[in-house]
């Protein structure tokens, strides 16, 4: 079968006392929220960013966690709009026979949030957060967390707004100008990614969106063919029944 790929294409582009909310700690993770402004005028929009500091050895998940696994997720409360986690590209992390996608170390997962119609002198987010962090074991965790930022006549940058900007910059990037498309061998059980490109590469690697397509375990085999485009062979999921008709996902080049 050929189609066309739908896919997100990355590309590298590009502390003090912080704006941010109390900490939350617990034995493998620290999570607080953390805000590009310290002042926000209203109507207008700004980032706020989860950010967790994790424990080293352990790990928390991408939005796709692959084998095992729960992403991060919050749910405010009502009154203040927030949109939802832009995801910057994750790591595989192998735990044979298994693998996952996910962080180490540090991240932020920023989130747009909009000021309309604040009657108050303060922007008031609240909100409860929920995770899995995870070695072998996995142990999940919750916290709220509580912001306040004044409503002013001027946006005012926080000492956080660099690191949230450092992960915005993480997030994957729609490109236009290259052209991919797949096959879905189901006979070999393959999936083979292609994709043109004029840039000099020397690996690639495919996070997909939905986890029950391919092996996450499995390598991803990287070549340049003879007309010159590239291609990603892709091991499809042992339990996979029909053919693939909508593969997307982020491209890691």
């Amino acid at each position: 079968m050929k189609s066309i790929v739908a896919l997100v294409l990355l590309l590298f582009p590009f502390s003090v006392f912080p704006k941010s909310s109390e900490s939350v700690k617990t034995d493998h993770v620290i999570v607080s929220l953390i805000s590009e402004l310290d002042e926000v005028k209203t109507n207008e929009n700004f980032y706020v960013g989860l950010k967790f500091i994790i424990k080293k050895g352990w790990h928390i998940y991408w939005k796709n966690p692959g084998d095992s696994g729960t992403s991060p997720r919050v749910k405010w409360e009502d009154g203040v709009s927030v949109g939802s986690i832009d995801w910057s590209y994750p790591k595989k992390i192998s735990l044979e026979p298994l693998a996952n996608y996910g962080y180490e170390g540090e991240v932020v997962l920023p989130m747009i949030v909009s000021v309309d119609n604040v009657k108050d002198s303060n922007l008031r987010l609240s909100g409860t957060v929920e995770w899995l962090v995870c070695k072998v074991e996995c142990i999940p965790g919750q916290a709220r967390l509580d912001l306040e930022i004044p409503i002013g006549e001027k946006n005012r940058e926080s000492q956080e707004a660099k690191l949230i900007r450092e992960y915005l910059a993480k997030i994957p990037q729609k490109v236009h100008d290259i052209k991919s498309w797949f096959f879905h061998d189901s006979t070999s059980g393959t999936i083979q990614l292609k994709f043109n490109i004029q840039d000099k590469l020397s690996g690639a690697y495919f996070f997909p969106y939905d986890g029950t397509q391919i092996q996450h375990a499995q390598e991803q085999y990287f070549i340049k063919n003879d007309k010159g485009n590239y291609e990603l062979a892709i091991s499809q999921s042992e339990s996979l029944v029909e053919v693939i008709r909508d593969f997307s996902g982020v491209l890691k080049l």
